[in-house]
């Protein structure tokens, strides 16, 4: 399964799509690190990362050279959610404003549709980007998650084609 193609938001970048087995140590070494740097650090939200689903994932890395500058995890129905998922999507600080995030949640659509095929997707999200994910058609459901001191909600990406034919 291990991929690489080139990163349209980031000139010189490769983006790496490996699951679990494919990662080497550095690979997941910097991940982590990176995962460490946004979440815990600069958002200040200590929390448990090694959650048991890193192993079930398909890891999207952006690499700019050496340096890893963009992650998704990507996972199938029933890891964590009934359908499909998305998480843990960081753009290192030096690469936000770039169009990275963007590519990086069109990318992780693909993915799903490709790899787990057609059906819903859930995401959890912290508050301030509903606007974010709602430009790629997720709705926030109701009610809200307190989440590692952090307000998120659950939005949901109904599956297009679903959604077409419940209309006919």
């Amino acid at each position: 399964m291990r991929m690489l193609s080139d990163c349209s938001s980031v000139e010189g970048a490769t983006i790496v799509m490996s699951d679990w087995r494919e990662l080497t140590k550095d690979e997941l070494y910097a991940i982590l690190r990176l995962r460490q740097e946004v979440f815990v650090l600069e958002q200040y939200c200590p929390f448990v990362d090694a959650d048991d689903l890193d192993q079930k994932a398909i890891h999207m890395a952006v690499w700019d050279g050496e340096d890893l500058v963009g992650y998704s995890r990507i996972l199938p129905a029933g890891a964590p959610y009934e359908e499909s998922s998305f998480g843990r999507l960081i753009v290192a600080k030096s690469f936000r404003s770039t169009g990275l995030g963007t590519e990086l949640v069109e990318r992780s659509l693909k993915i799903i549709e490709e790899y787990f095929g057609p059906g819903d997707i859930r995401i959890m999200a912290q508050h301030y980007l509903i606007p974010f994910y709602g430009r790629f058609g997720f709705r926030a459901l109701k009610g809200r998650v307190w989440e590692d001191d952090i307000l998120h909600f659950y939005m949901i990406k109904e599956d297009e084609s679903r959604v077409r034919h419940a209309a006919d």
